[in-house]
Order: C-alpha cells, then structure tokens, then sequence
C-alpha cells in the first residue's frame, strides 16, 4: 500500500513540479467554475467563467498551484464531518456554516450533502446567517407553529419579503427546495435588485418566477447554472448546493453589473394577503427619522422619549403614534403623569383607534380602516350588522372575562358593541398593536440594568393585554354563530366581505403570534433571571420575582376561552373565516 501511495505522489509530482506541499499562507488562486463543481481544472486565468478563490478554496482542484500566477495552495484542513472529503467542491462551504453557527449538520460527525433540503432548513439558514434577528411579525401560516425550529426563521423571512409561502396559509417547511426557489430566497434577501431581462439558460422561462434571481446569482458569481445553457431550477438541491450557494452569496466580490433598462418589477409585499383593498399609510415605513437616543426606565415620558423607545424597538407602534400625530392627535395624553413604560403600549392602543378614525371614509357606506404592519391598512366596507350585546347574552356566565361588561356587555356604548363584528375587529387590532409593543420591551429591557423592579414591571405591562386576543377571537367567532342561526342575511354579507376576511386573517394571526412570542419571553426570562441568580416562582395565573409578583391569567383568562373555542362550532368558524 505505501509503495503504490508513493508512486501516486512522484506521478503527481511529475505532473505538477510547481506544488508547493505544505505552503502555510493562503494565496489566490483561479478556477473554473460551472456552478455545482470543477469540471476543468485547467485554470483560464480571468477569463470569463473564471473567478478568484482562495487557496484553500482549491482542493477542488487537487491542490494544483495556478499554472499561470503559480499561486501554491497549501493542503486543506480536514472537515469535521466523515462525508465531507476535502476535496470536494463544497468542503470550505461546509466549514464556513459551522463556523457561523448556520448549521452543525445531521450530527458530530456527518453532514448529509446528499440529502435533500427542505424550505424550512434554507430560510433557518438564511435566519442564522443573517445574525437570527428578532421580529414582532405574528405567523401567517397554520403549518408553522411555535416551537418549531424554522418559527422565528420563517417569521424574519416573512415579513423581510423573502416568502411568501407555498400558498396564504401554509409554507410547507417540509417541501424540499428546488433550485429556482433558494436562488430567489437569496435575491430577495439581497433587496430584489434590478438586474435586466438578459438569461442564457433555456429552461428559464421568460415569465419564471425565478428568472430575475437567476439572473442575478450568475452576475454575482453564487451558481452558473448546471450546463452553460441549463440552469435546473425544478431540480431539488442538496445540503452541499445550498450551503455553497449561501457561503458565495455572503462572500461576494463581484458586484451585480449594470443592468438592461427594463420595467421596475412590482416590490414583494411584507406581509401575505389577497384583498385589494390593503393600501399604504400617509407616511413611509419605518418612519424616515427614526430617533436613535434611547430613554432609560428611569427617564421621564416625554414626547420624543416615547417615539426614540418604539423607533429602535418596536417601528410598527412608533408609526402608528406618527401617523395620527399628523393628522392633529396628541399621544402624550395617553402618558400623562405615567411613568414611561407604564402607559406606551395603551399609547398605542389607543392611537390604533386613531388611525382607525383618520383613515376612515363614508362612500354611500362607512369604510373600516385596520392597520395590519408595516405602514399598511387594510380598507373594509362595512354591512349590515346587530348589536354584539343581543349575542353576548348567550355566553354562559363562566365565560364572561375581564372584557365582557366593557365591550360587549348589555348597554356598552363602545364601537364592539354598537358596529358589531366591525368594532369588535377595531378592538382586536387595537390590543394586537397593544400587545406587540409591550412584547418588544422584553429586547429593551435586556439592555437594562438588570433588578427585579424593570423586570417586574416587565411581567406587568407585558401581561395585561395579551389574553384579550382570546377574548376578542371568541367574540368574534360567537357573534358570526350568532348571526348565521337568527341573522341569515347579516351573515351572508358578513362572510361575502373579502376585505373583512381578509383583515381578520392577517390580524389573528399577527396577535396569535404576539401571544406565543409572550409566552416565549417569560419561558426566557425566567431561564435568564435563574442563571443570575434571582429568585423566580411561577404558576399558571403569576410570576414572582423575589417575593413580589404579577398575575399572567393564563388559566383564568386565557386557556379558559382557548378551550371554549375548541368546540366543533368554533373550529369551523375559524376555518371557514381563515380560508
């Protein structure tokens, strides 16, 4: 054996008397690339499909100085995974995501290059590699739930317009990924640029949802394709692809070139709907000046206080204050003689109904205004409906929450009760607003000072409001059970209004996901508060810390109404408002 391996080498030697074996530093070398490997590895020094690497980057090439800068290459270091030989095309990719924390593959000692990469893996890495950024984006989709290892991934790439999902209500994180589909996850990740019309590749439709992201992953050297005129983008790619095309994606060199003049392509939308009535605010989003001097716990709730906290944490509460603010509303009322993180997220909450109000017209009939994120609203005409009182009648006393008398009780002179399932959604969205502020100032509160006093009042703030998505979900599903046994017609028009169903839809699940990522926060806050040696007490209905604490209502409020609605009546409901 050691003779046939010495052999080898004198032949190598022979065929290769520039190699400089063992070269410690690092040089640049040149290859040719198609994309997926090396099939030349006659090196055309900067021709047209050659592109810079480094040294290491050359055990593609059998550690083969270039024969033109007779660059050494020094022998690479093993991988860690006993399937990923150090030569082959995707090896320094491989190293390069583990070292970034993008993946620690199937196992210690196995990485699956072969296997199969599905949805829900690229936008994790995507999430990973991007820093795993923190969103307070709800989940649009009902095959994605909290818990699961690509949640927060497929929330960031959501709202990011890096998907859209397989369809408005589901992402199919097991699907495998094809090769069009990751290509465009990159490009949109990149900022959709525009890059022209010009595709040598004949599988490439003209028409190809991924037709501009293909363009653009050649320009900047991420894939050539799979033949010089095939690109493959129904091809399922594999954990070796991927992790090479996102390792050149974030290692670029070579900037996008000029591109053909062609029509600017229409931006993806953050957020996944299909009414025509979703219209942008009077202002861009985020807000064009945000403030970046961040108040303390501590400071007083001035003006600008109040706008530079939600600016730098939560942009979605910090437009709506500026958009009413525009049109006349003070939001400082709302903050008088309050400490400042008492009272920010009523603040909102009631600058919600504000926006409602501005952004409302009467055409022959009185058009509803939802903010749904990002500087958007969502326009809803509205139909004939009854007073929410007459359905409220028949919830069973037990059921009757914290809200009930307020909102829906008999005589309540608020829009839940007097607009029907119309108020009732300008409530919902309203504490949806509310609760996603007071989530964000967990982010906040983590750049504190840590006491048990900020994160006491943290529990505080953060646990008043969030149940009222229970509590508004259900009335809003009673009162459509309500009407479609004693109002036929009200609910006929009811479940006609596209725009309706559409805002409820894109709401609920916004709130549902503000409610998961509560229960996220106090998992990780109790986790945090214990490692630093603070005492913490929790139940289903309070967290203590130290010797003082706050109630949650998880189960006096909140599983109490979930349960309610897991009867068959409301499961259908929901389904059929969700569809």
């Amino acid at each position: 054996m050691k003779r046939r391996l010495i052999a080898l080498l004198l032949v190598f030697a022979l065929l290769c008397p520039l190699l400089a074996v063992g070269a410690a530093a690092d040089y640049t070398v040149y290859i040719t690339d198609t994309g997926e490997k090396y099939h030349n590895y006659g090196c055309r020094y900067l021709s047209e499909s050659c592109r810079p690497i480094s040294a290491s980057s050359a055990r593609a090439m059998g550690y083969t100085p270039c024969s033109v800068c007779n660059a050494p290459v020094a022998e690479p270091e093993q991988t860690g995974f006993v399937d990923v030989a150090p030569n082959k095309y995707y090896s320094e990719a491989v190293d390069w995501a583990v070292e970034k924390g993008i993946t620690n593959g199937l196992d210690k000692s196995h990485f699956g290059p072969q296997q199969a990469c599905t949805r829900g893996q690229i936008v994790t890495f995507l999430w990973r590699a991007a820093g795993e950024p923190t969103v307070d984006a709800g989940m649009t989709f009902d095959d994605v739930h909290y818990g699961d290892y690509c949640y927060n991934a497929v929330r960031w790439a959501v709202k990011n317009g890096i998907t859209k999902g397989t369809s408005s209500t589901k992402f199919s994180p097991q699907q495998p990924c094809t090769r069009g589909q990751v290509v465009t996850f990159l490009y949109r990740a990149e900022g959709s640029p525009d890059v022209g019309n010009v595709c040598r590749f004949s599988d490439v439709a003209d028409d190809s949802f991924c037709r501009s992201a293909v363009i653009w992953a050649v320009a900047n050297n991420i894939t050539n394709g799979k033949t010089e005129t095939t690109f493959a983008p129904s091809e399922i790619c594999n954990r070796a692809q991927i992790v090479t095309f996102l390792y050149r994606f974030y290692n670029q060199s070579t900037p996008t070139p000029t591109p053909t003049p062609t029509p600017t392509p229409a931006p993806t939308p953050t957020t996944p709907v299909s009414s025509d009535y979703i219209v942008s605010g009077k202002l861009p989003y985020p807000c064009p000046e945000p403030l970046s001097c961040v108040p303390t716990p501590e400071d007083e709730a001035t003006h600008d206080n109040v706008l530079a906290l939600l600016d730098n944490y939560c942009p979605n509460g910090a437009y709506i204050l500026r958009a009413t603010e525009i049109e006349g509303d003070n939001f400082m009322t709302w903050m008088e003689n309050e400490a400042l993180l008492d009272c920010i997220g009523t603040a909102v909450h009631e600058q919600s109904h504000g926006y409602t109000s501005h952004n409302m017209s009467y055409n022959g009939t009185w058009v509803m205004a939802y903010y749904t994120g990002e500087g958007k609203h969502i326009k809803v005409p509205q139909t004939e409906t009854y007073l929410s009182e007459e359905m409220a009648v028949q919830i069973p006393e037990e059921l009757r929450t914290f809200r009930y008398d307020t909102y829906v009780g008999k005589g309540a002179v608020v829009s839940a009760n007097k607009r029907g399932i119309y108020g009732l959604m300008n409530e919902f969205t309203a504490y949806c607003w509310d609760t996603i502020t007071n989530n964000s100032m967990y982010e906040y509160y983590l750049t504190q000072e840590l006491t048990e006093e900020n994160w006491l009042n943290y529990v505080k703030i953060s646990s008043s409001q969030y149940y009222a998505y229970s509590e508004f979900k259900y009335y809003i599903l009673s009162y459509m059970l309500y009407a479609k046994e004693n109002y036929p017609n009200i609910y006929e028009q009811t479940m006609n209004n596209r725009a309706l169903l559409d805002a409820f839809r894109i709401i609920e699940a916004r709130y549902r996901g503000a409610v998961e990522q509560y229960f996220a926060n106090l998992d990780r806050l109790e986790t945090y508060l214990k490692d630093n040696g603070i005492r913490v007490f929790r139940d289903k209905d309070m967290f203590y810390i130290g010797y003082f604490g706050y109630g949650t209502f998880e189960d006096k409020y909140y599983n109490l109404l979930e349960n309610a609605m897991k009867a068959p009546e409301y499961v259908q409901m929901y389904k059929l408002m969700t569809k």
